[in-house]
């Protein structure tokens, strides 16, 4: 409005006077007309600016609608994203679960304030209870948590989850359970781990409880069984012992007599009676060396010595100084390497040696015996050897000769009473090791045996 007074200009009054001139008409269009090309352009300025505006605000509404289609299409694939891992999540939480339930070991979950979380259908069953809202000192009433003797109870600290939540693993640990009102009393072994987040703080305990009652109960029977044995092979070898001791007076009296009576008739009667009197002594020697080795075989399982670090090449050469009418009858040939220091019973160990040697001297065929006694440390254990040259053992005869009274040939073609090998391996498992023997006929055979070695020392 301003504007166009401006452009008409003030208004005059009429004139009244007779002097008074009007302003020309011509010059009053002459502004006007210049006038409008500037409020013109004006108006285009101001409309332009309205539309640069606008297209502005055009494109800023344009990409806050980008903005919010890019954000509802993100919303929507974290919704679906979302979604999926719930599906995901529930269908993992399914099959685990299926496999807790179908597992034969129970699992049972605490939290790290003691709170029971998690029993499977196993753990429950064994147990005769679900998950108990009982702090850890209740346990084992609650469950019948009992020692050994089946009447104690056990200790709350040293349950294996109570372990596992203060951060110590349990490995195998058996727990007698006395379920009342439930199934009979069961044994279960128990591997307890803890439960650790992130950052390693621990969130709980996780046990699995085993049923392990029929393999306790068999390892008592057996260890009854066992007992049972022990006594019963200590009163045998009592009884060996004193049968064959006393037995030796008697046989030495019969000896001495029929050697007094074979003495003073030889030649004084006839043929026969001498025959019979050879016999008597020749059975008599044999009784004698029976009655002999089974003192030797019950000293051996009744021994209280106990085996100590000794040379076995200085017990070797002792069996041989035992042996030597032997070896010079037979006209043997003895060899030996340097052998090591065991663990054993010195007098056992000689006594060991001396039976194989013997019996390697004493199984030759035609050519005169040679025998080699080797050995030395393997894989932690001492391993001898006695080999001879000899008639060989087959295959049937490789395990029978370490019975008792277990002879492979005639006596008259070789003597002994058939329990020399068998005293050699109760030695020889009495220290702990084994004895075997590896032959072919008429190849010779070789004797092996372990022994605990000496600690620290060797050959």
């Amino acid at each position: 409005m301003a504007d166009l007074v401006r452009r008409r200009g003030p208004r005059h009054a009429p004139s009244g006077g007779p002097g008074d001139v009007p302003p020309p008409a011509t010059g009053r269009s002459g502004t006007a007309a210049e006038a409008a090309p500037a409020e013109a352009d004006r108006l285009r300025s101001r409309v332009a600016a309205l539309e640069h505006l606008l297209l502005m605000q055009k494109r800023a509404v344009l990409e806050q609608s980008e903005r919010l289609r890019r954000a509802a299409e993100e919303s929507r694939s974290r919704a679906e994203e979302l979604a999926r891992s719930e599906h995901d999540l529930h269908e993992k939480t399914r099959i685990l679960e299926s496999i807790l339930d179908s597992m034969s070991d129970g699992v049972a979950v605490a939290d790290a304030l003691g709170r029971l979380r998690l029993f499977n259908r196993a753990a429950a069953r064994l147990l005769a209870h679900g998950p108990v809202d009982a702090p850890p000192d209740d346990w084992p009433e609650r469950y019948g948590f009992r020692e050994a003797d089946g009447v104690t109870p056990f200790p709350a600290e040293r349950l294996p989850l109570v372990r596992a939540i203060k951060g110590e693993p349990v490995d195998d640990q058996e727990l007698f359970v006395a379920r009342e009102g439930g199934p009979s009393a069961l044994w279960l072994s128990i591997n307890s781990r803890p439960m650790r987040d992130a950052d390693g703080r621990i969130t709980g305990g996780v046990s699995v409880l085993r049923d392990v009652t029929r393999r306790v109960e068999a390892e008592r029977a057996l260890d009854r069984r066992t007992l049972e044995l022990q006594r019963s092979n200590a009163e045998l070898e009592e009884f060996a012992y004193v049968a064959s001791h006393d037995l030796q007076e008697p046989l030495r009296v019969v000896r001495s007599y029929a050697d007094l009576v074979a003495r003073r008739c030889r030649g004084r009667v006839d043929a026969d009676t001498d025959r019979f009197l050879e016999t008597i002594l020749g059975h008599t020697d044999r009784m004698m060396a029976l009655v002999n080795d089974l003192l030797a075989l019950s000293r051996v399982g009744t021994s209280k010595a106990v085996p100590e670090a000794c040379d076995a090449g200085l017990q070797c050469d002792r069996a041989v100084g035992c042996l030597r009418d032997l070896i010079e009858r037979e006209g043997a040939v003895f060899s030996r390497d340097p052998l090591p220091w065991v663990r054993a019973v010195p007098a056992q160990l000689a006594q060991l040696l001396q039976n194989l040697i013997a019996n390697a001297v004493k199984f030759h065929g035609e050519r005169p015996p040679r025998v080699h006694v080797s050995g030395g440390i393997s894989e932690g254990e001492a391993l001898l050897a006695v080999r001879d040259e000899g008639i060989g053992i087959d295959a049937a005869g490789r395990e029978a000769i370490f019975g008792m009274f277990t002879r492979l040939h005639r006596r008259d073609e070789y003597s002994g009473s058939g329990i020399g090998l068998a005293i050699c391996r109760r030695i020889v498992e009495r220290h702990g090791g084994r004895l075997w023997v590896e032959s072919e006929p008429g190849h010779g055979a070789t004797f092996n045996f372990t022994l605990p070695p000496a600690d620290g020392v060797r050959a």
